[in-house]
């Protein structure tokens, strides 16, 4: 997520969305089993930092604690963890800041997310405009340090946003490389993920002119070779905005092959998206946006990107960051995430911390009904098929365009057939394929035998 004001400001100058009140109670979920675990590598559904408050202040943390009734950062991060383990999330994203003292770690929060079950992805990067120094020997000994820490994590995420991050976007492909390196050194079988582009800082035009400078300053270092194993796309905005994300990383793919680069040779991962509910207090002027807002645009931006293409799709993040970065109460990342913090707007409203919105239902619902694909396959506008092994059949997650499309009508089901359509709270009905209209809120759709 974005690091201070500034960048936030700049970055939402196209940005907005808002509000609906929860219903549902506030849960707790079990802290993760100690002793026993199992990854699933396979699960491509993240999330980033499940429980991690780096970048809220620390009265910012007490406020949450307190909200949510939890008696230490401890219990803060169990409880996150268990939270997304819980909507089945299967890897998370976690950032090591690095300053002249070092990386900024904590080996026990660590160490919980890899005994939940979690991958863990490492990411290396900086405090905001933070400009490294020409010597970059002390930082390739802080990285091998932290990589001999952390044997069992095998995806390193080198740099955040240069387009944000850095003083000079210029100066990445020797950061980068300086990285790849000791990366490269110390752990052979690993995955080295090109840091994440903001897709809109300082605009969406300007962000892939920065790219195509970075990209073009590492293809002439590389000399042929592809030096990075993943893309990594960001981008948060405001609902109905799905067209707009995979219109980028089109783009992007471009930018990356005219650079010089195999296309074929990396992957492209979404390590961060989100919209909100209620009504931010900043960016001014952000309109309302609804429970069912938020929580539809999750499925589709996961459905649409995955189907257009991408390996693997995160959310930021499941709790409300609070007073993020200093930001004004109810600021973007105060409603962001998926689950209440109990405080601001909503305490007004009598939500309860820890009361989960839509958002987090719709994604455990996206899961439990995806989880174990095979292929994903765009079938027209709106209307997406997941096709599994073992004769198990399809699963069509489908939603209204504005397109007038009704999905049903390109389902491989007889006319009168019955399907099972399930919304994003899980709720199973039976119904015949003929009637069904679409909405903008995703539905999924099960042929029944």
């Amino acid at each position: 997520m974005k690091p201070v004001r500034e960048t936030v400001s700049a970055f939402f100058a196209v940005l907005v969305l808002a509000g609906s009140v929860a219903t549902a109670s506030c849960i707790r979920p079990s802290p993760p089993a100690d002793d026993t675990f199992t990854i699933d590598y396979r699960n491509p559904f993240g999330i980033y930092s499940p429980g991690n408050l780096d970048e809220v202040p620390m009265s910012s943390r007490d406020a949450m604690m307190e909200a949510l009734g939890v008696g230490s950062y401890e219990a803060f991060q169990d409880y996150g963890i268990g939270l997304m383990r819980e909507a089945g999330a299967g890897w998370a994203r976690v950032d090591f800041y690095y300053t002249q003292a070092g990386f900024h770690e904590t080996p026990e929060y660590m160490e919980r997310l890899r005994t939940s079950g979690f991958e863990v992805i490492g990411g290396i990067r900086t405090l905001h405009q933070w400009e490294f120094p020409e010597d970059l020997s002390d930082f390739e000994s802080a990285l091998r340090a932290l990589m001999a820490r952390y044997p069992w994590i095998k995806i390193w995420k080198v740099g955040n946003e240069p387009n944000v991050s850095l003083v000079d976007p210029g100066e990445f492909p020797r950061i980068f490389f300086a990285g790849e390196r000791v990366i490269r050194e110390m752990c052979a079988d690993c995955k080295i993920i090109l840091a994440g582009v903001a897709l809109r800082h300082p605009s969406e035009a300007e962000a892939k002119n920065i790219y195509r400078d970075i990209l073009a300053g590492m293809a002439e270092e590389s000399e042929g070779r592809t030096p990075f194993d993943v893309f990594d796309l960001h981008m948060y905005g405001v609902a109905r905005q799905e067209d707009e994300l995979i219109s980028n990383f089109h783009d992007f793919r471009r930018i990356l092959r005219e650079s010089g680069f195999d296309d074929s040779e990396v992957e492209y991962w979404l390590t961060e998206t989100g919209t909100y509910t209620g009504v931010p207090a900043d960016p001014p002027g952000s309109p309302a946006q609804t429970e069912e807002d938020q929580a539809a645009e999750l499925v589709r931006r996961f459905v649409a990107s995955l189907g257009a293409g991408l390996s693997r799709v995160s959310w930021a993040r499941p709790y409300e960051n609070y007073r993020y970065l200093s930001e004004p109460e109810d600021g973007y990342y105060d409603l962001a995430g998926l689950v209440y913090n109990g405080l601001g707007q909503e305490a007004a409203l009598g939500i309860e911390a820890g009361t989960r919105k839509l958002s987090w239902h719709a994604y455990r619902t996206l899961v439990s009904k995806v989880e174990g694909f095979s292929e994903v396959r765009e079938l027209a506008p709106g209307n997406y098929e997941f096709a599994f092994g073992s004769g198990r059949r399809p699963v069509y997650v489908v939603w209204d365009t504005g397109e007038g499309l009704r999905p049903a009508q390109v389902l491989p089901v007889d006319e009168g057939g019955l399907v099972r359509v399930t919304d994003l709270m899980g709720n199973e009905t039976l119904a015949e394929a003929g009637p069904l209209t679409a909405s903008p809120v995703p539905v999924f759709i099960e042929p029944q035998p």
